[in-house]
């Protein structure tokens, strides 16, 4: 079974959101809003854009989520990971499917930023 997992781009503090980043009950509802509440603050959907985990990991066994940018290690080649077709796709010309696999790893290809942080790598 694949693991579940998101990320969130935290647009207010321009900085990438894990499960243990704050210090709250933090949960996305059915309908995708993102919920955090503890006695000091509540988080609202529109301060968040979500990303899931794709279930691989790249060649050096780091979790590829989407809008991360992935290289190619042989080729240098690099485009950015999205989910589009009812999968996930790495973006190049024409999108090219997230499956090329072994053991939960995706061969040849490593992250080399996201789409938030590294402006200058994302196509």
């Amino acid at each position: 079974m694949r693991e579940i997992k998101f990320r969130a781009w935290d647009k207010r503090n321009k900085m990438m959101v894990y499960e243990d980043t704050y210090v709250c009950d933090m949960a996305i509802t059915l309908n995708g809003a993102v919920w955090c509440h503890d006695s000091y603050y509540e988080i609202h959907n529109e301060d968040f854009e979500l990303m899931q985990y794709t279930g691989i990991k790249d060649v050096g066994g780091k979790k590829i989520f989407e809008g991360d940018i992935l290289e190619n290690i042989e080729t240098k080649d690099y485009g950015s990971v999205d989910f589009c077709y009812g999968s996930f796709h790495w973006n190049m010309s024409p999108p090219f499917p997230v499956m090329n696999q072994e053991n939960g790893h995706f061969l040849k290809h490593r992250i080399i930023g996201n789409i938030y942080e590294n402006l200058e790598l994302a196509k």
